[in-house]
């Protein structure tokens, strides 16, 4: 296998895992609503945290998707490098 395909087998595997990321917090919203179930100031704590916590994957979710996008430029720039040097 070229390096070329293993950087976008690398930056497909981090986009579907980016992907799925909050799925299960994301859940837990879903299935528990804020005040349905419980509610004082250990619900209040929860929820925020929770918030907290679904933006902070968001932004790795984010991160992890540029980087698959810069995986992505360097196997296109090594297929063009190799076409380059193919030719000569």
């Amino acid at each position: 296998m070229q390096e070329s395909e293993r950087l976008r087998e690398a930056a497909t595997k981090l986009r579907n895992i980016a992907s799925k990321l909050d799925d299960k917090p994301e859940q837990v919203k879903r299935d528990y609503p804020r005040d349905k179930y419980w509610k004082g100031p250990a619900a209040d704590t929860f929820y925020q945290t929770l918030d907290n916590g679904l933006k902070q994957l968001r932004d790795l979710a984010g991160d992890m998707n540029e980087y698959a996008r810069r995986l992505e430029e360097k196997a296109a720039a090594l297929d063009k490098e190799a076409k380059e040097q193919a030719k000569r």
